[in-house]
């Protein structure tokens, strides 16, 4: 097993290098391991609970002029974190390759060097995913051989954290701290007089909750002395509010607009979730108030969210940062439309690449919010995402077999995975490459790409007479696959479950209180996972390539096939071309959306076959990609759809950039027809004209709600001029505006590493 190494670190971010800065001295990091090693002689949870103190006085920095809410976080080289530990690793963890790197500053004290030294070595022994990893089954372990996933070129990958955990923020907004306590206060007695649950998660969890008050009382108390301290009387007024809600939050449910955003902050900021879910129905009914009380006006109600839109991009991670409004499901409709419009509004004037605004419309909802979202969408911005409820409720129904009303209240969280708010987790802790699968089935089980053994040997193309062996073999290769990384998934949740209650997410998830038990310890309704899926419909076209040049025109023999492949289409461009010709999903053609459904829904009943293999309550396909489309094309072999090595993969539920010459019509044609009931959520990009979305709005609009009506579940909108991509690659400083989506992130263009710019600019504009 190898972790990440510094080459390899390189890659992080696909392809651009990270800002990277020196660091002089690393007492924070000794502090928080000598408390871990202080604790060795603790119960796990009450461990957690003491070293999640330790963490908090570390990271919390102070308060800067300006700030609206209190709260912002430096986080160190090591510590304890359930998503995000070093890449995606949960529980405690250490960031190896930078603290590594950190080696190398030349102006390091001896006792800085050996201080690194020693935290490299402790925790190499102690960070959770070496644990995790250890638990494996030994076939598992063959398998997945790698936990460098950024570095070797396996065909499926696991990941080590616990992505996505969305928490009850209007639960929390409404009983507010002392509430929370006196639940688990009361829950406590009852566990301590019945024996029933578990004592020592309900007493860290008590510890936890101190945490969040003696935290804002800190905050408090500085915010007080800068008020004293400034001249200025409108960042001595911020102060001045920021103290009085600290104070009052720690005392009671939060009253007003501002006490409530800031709770929902501090909390977050220390128990490190990455998304906000519903955000319109629990800050809604505050906002409501205020406004009707005359305690703030709209205009600054805009000015206080867009402070926490600030603050969200301040702490950075374009990957996650979800805020969701709209959709089915909402208790207080007509006061979450008054800040879904507002969060739009907001959205408009600060257009960046987070927080995740995400819009969920369904049939009968305010027409008012679907004509801002589009005008919004219209001036640049790739926010809102825009959702279909009228589908996906009833099919995160049957995908996750709970009730109407449990599906209402799914979630899309980081890239766009979708689990059941505060209900489930769905944590994708792994990741497939479909289209190396399709390889190594071809090879007889050797990754043409390196000449490496992977997977399964199951003969090669020759040994497959008739296109439905070739199927067949697939089939088993992939089945062989999945089930590795929902064992997987089980194990790191068993695992991390062992050394971490996550105490303040548990108190905050449907069920963990009223059981006594922490999230991953029997806590949670429903323990899903997923897997992440990458060159789907690369796939799919090649397998339609295969059956067509192969087994029904023999235009090729198998031999003839591999040999072409194999040499990358050197000296074969017109067998290329030909390749490329043939019928490709996006284009509203049967046979090609035909196979593509066929993949897909291959994959995800496979990926339910092993929910029950795995333990697990469902384990579910996303295709929702991010940059990795890009990572893994660069580590496979050349296909039959007439990719050449090393390019790009297909991205989330698209066709190949460039493949769709039909039209938009029949691009989301082709999108609409994957079974939505089957995954836990897909992406389609779609790069629209800056013209076009503003001269003929209307027809967009019935475009995509015609989409909507076929069956479509999602869709995320870039808007460009014509050759503004290219114009921004030549010239970057006349375009650090420009926003576009990558896959499920957005990211300034101009900041995108070169193959990614490249691959978005092959997107076909409509």
């Amino acid at each position: 097993m190898a972790y990440i190494t510094e080459e390899k670190i390189q890659e992080l971010d696909y392809g651009k290098k990270k800002s990277f800065r020196w660091v002089n001295q690393f007492d924070r990091e000794m502090r928080f391991t000598q408390v871990y090693e202080q604790t060795a002689g603790e119960h796990p949870y009450l461990r957690e609970a003491i070293c999640l103190k330790a963490q908090a006085r570390e990271i919390l920095m102070p308060l800067q002029d300006g700030d609206w809410f209190a709260g912002r976080t430096d986080r160190m080289f090591v510590g304890i974190d359930p998503e995000r530990g070093d890449v995606c690793e949960a529980a405690y963890f250490c960031q190896f390759s930078l603290l590594q790197e950190q080696l190398n500053n030349p102006s390091l004290t001896e006792k800085a060097r050996d201080d690194i030294h020693y935290l490299l070595d402790f925790w190499k022994k102690e960070a959770t995913f070496f644990k995790c990893y250890e638990a494996f089954p030994e076939y598992v372990k063959k398998g997945l051989p790698s936990v460098d996933y950024y570095g070797t070129k396996e065909i499926s990958y696991a990941f080590f954290g616990f992505g996505g955990p969305c928490l009850d923020y209007d639960k929390l907004c409404r009983v507010g701290l002392p509430g929370l306590k006196n639940e688990v206060h009361n829950r406590l007695v009852q566990a301590q007089k019945l024996n029933d649950g578990d004592v020592f998660f309900l007493q860290g969890a008590l510890m936890a909750l101190d945490v969040v008050e003696e935290s804002a009382l800190a905050y408090a108390r500085e915010a007080g002395e800068k008020a004293t301290c400034c001249k200025d009387s409108e960042i001595k007024k911020r102060y001045l509010l920021i103290a009085s809600s600290l104070k009052n939050i720690v005392q009671r449910a939060p009253a007003s607009f501002h006490e409530a955003i800031q709770l929902v902050w501090l909390y977050n900021l220390i128990a490190l979730p990455r998304n906000y879910g519903r955000m319109d129905v629990y800050l809604g009914d505050f906002l409501a108030h205020d406004l009707q009380k005359g305690i703030l006006s709209y205009d600054e109600a805009g000015n206080m969210l867009a402070g926490l839109w600030k603050k969200i991009k301040e702490r950075g991670d374009n990957f996650n940062n979800r805020i969701i409004i709209g959709g089915r499901g909402r208790r207080n409709e007509a006061h979450a439309d008054l800040f879904a419009t507002l969060a739009l509004e907001v959205q408009e004037m600060t257009c960046d690449t987070i927080p995740q605004l995400s819009l969920r419309y369904y049939t009968g909802m305010n027409e008012q919010l679907w004509d801002k979202a589009i005008d919004v969408l219209s001036k640049g911005s790739t926010f809102p995402i825009l959702y279909n409820d009228d589908v996906n409720v009833p099919a995160a129904e049957r995908n996750f077999r709970v009730s109407e009303k449990e599906a209402e209240q799914y979630c899309m969280y980081g890239c766009g995975e979708y689990l059941l708010d505060h209900m489930s987790t769905g944590s994708p802790d792994a990741a497939m490459n479909v289209l190396k699968a399709l390889d190594v089935t071809l090879h007889n089980g050797i990754d043409s790409f390196s000449g490496e053994r992977r997977g399964l040997a199951l003969g090669s193309l020759e040994d497959f007479s008739t296109f439905e062996d070739l199927q067949q073999a697939l089939v088993k290769q992939l089945d062989y696959q999945m089930e590795l990384c929902a064992v997987a998934q089980a194990t790191i949740y068993r695992v991390t479950g062992q050394y971490a209650a996550f105490p303040l997410l548990s108190v905050l998830y449907d069920d963990c209180i009223r059981r006594g038990l922490p999230l991953l310890a029997g806590g949670v309704r429903y323990l899903g996972g997923t897997v992440e899926t990458f060159g789907n419909n690369s796939t799919a076209d090649a397998l339609l390539s295969i059956k067509k040049l192969v087994y029904d025109t023999k235009v090729f023999s198998p031999r003839q096939l591999l040999n072409i492949l194999d040499h990358n289409f050197e000296g074969y461009e017109k067998e290329r071309q030909l390749m490329l010709n043939q019928p490709k999903y996006g284009n509203d053609i049967p046979e090609a959306d035909e196979m593509s459904v066929w993949l897909n829904s291959t994959l995800c009943r496979l990926a339910h076959k092993h929910e029950q293999t795995a333990g697990l309550d469902h384990f579910s396909v996303v295709m929702i990609n991010n940059g990795d489309s890009v990572l893994h094309g660069k580590r496979t072999a050349a296909s039959a759809d007439g990719r050449k090595k090393g390019e790009p993969l297909s991205n989330g539920n698209q066709p190949g950039a460039g493949n769709d010459k039909n039209g938009i019509t029949a691009l989301l044609n082709s999108m609409a027809k994957l079974d939505p009931s089957l995954h836990a959520g897909v992406v389609h990009n779609l790069k629209i004209s800056r013209y076009a979305i503003t001269r003929q709005k209307e027809k967009i609009k019935a475009l995509l709600k015609g989409y909507f009506r076929k069956g479509g579940t999602q869709l995320m909108i870039t808007v460009v001029d014509k050759n503004e991509l290219e114009e921004a690659m030549k010239n970057p400083r006349q375009y650090t505006h420009l926003i576009v989506r990558v896959g499920g992130y957005s990211e300034r263009f101009v900041d995108l590493p070169r193959d990614i710019q490249l691959e978005l600019i092959r997107r076909t504009l409509y």
